[in-house]
């Protein structure tokens, strides 16, 4: 009798663990699209700090933008945004873009903003950052 119990109280445990895992997982919008620093992280060439990359998106956004950003922290102070290329061009699928500012001695990093509309109305914004990297002009 209580082995009965238990065989009958099974299936219902099922399907509240299976209701539970199913609200969550749908709960979470997901992306499309990411960016790729070329490099990991900036570089100095020519007097200049340069961070850029690709955005590439496995379904085509019905809408998308990007902003690349370098910013700079001096030794003991805060980052600031020195220099920011902006789009509106859907990656079809990869789209390059890149952006630079006078190099200065310190701490750069390179920051890649990213909204996207998917087909089904969804709307994400996602930034991915680069390595931080020391630079000596």
């Amino acid at each position: 009798m209580k082995l009965t119990a238990r065989t009958s109280a099974l299936p219902i445990a099922l399907v509240l663990v299976t209701g539970t895992a199913t609200m969550e997982a749908t709960a979470a919008p997901t992306l499309s699209c990411t960016f790729t620093f070329h490099t990991g992280t900036v570089y100095n060439q020519h007097d200049a700090v340069i961070g850029g990359g690709y955005a590439e998106c496995i379904t085509t956004p019905t809408k998308f933008s990007m902003v690349v950003t370098v910013r700079y922290k001096p030794r003991g102070g805060h980052w600031v945004t020195r220099a920011s290329k902006p789009t509106e061009e859907i990656p079809a699928p990869r789209l390059n873009l890149a952006t630079w500012a006078p190099c200065e001695d310190g701490l750069w990093i390179g920051v890649a903003t990213l909204w996207e509309t998917s087909p089904s109305g969804a709307s994400t914004q996602t930034d991915f950052e680069s390595a931080p990297r020391i630079i000596a002009c």
